[in-house]
């Protein structure tokens, strides 16, 4: 966060995010469940490439910004359960 986010590394998530996208269409299983979770939140299968082509460095800056601060962190502990 101190660093912020640079364009690079927002390019090469974009595409990370492309192409875990297509390689999602290599099995119909994948297919299929792509199309049930679009469905359940009300976007088409072919809604996500435009939506990504259309974010903005400075969109994905301030939602870090908004999203990261401490009062939105939280620790969990998990310790073995004791026989």
């Amino acid at each position: 966060k101190e660093k912020g986010l640079s364009r690079e590394d927002f390019e090469r998530s974009r595409r990370i995010l492309y192409a875990d996208y297509v390689t999602g269409f290599d099995a119909a299983e994948d297919v299929a469940q792509s199309l049930l979770t679009y469905a359940m939140d009300g976007v088409g299968l072919f809604d996500f490439i435009p939506t990504i082509q259309s974010l903005t460095l400075d969109e994905i800056t301030d939602l870090f910004e908004t999203c990261f601060t401490p009062e939105r962190y939280a620790l969990s502990v998990v310790s073995p359960l004791e026989s």
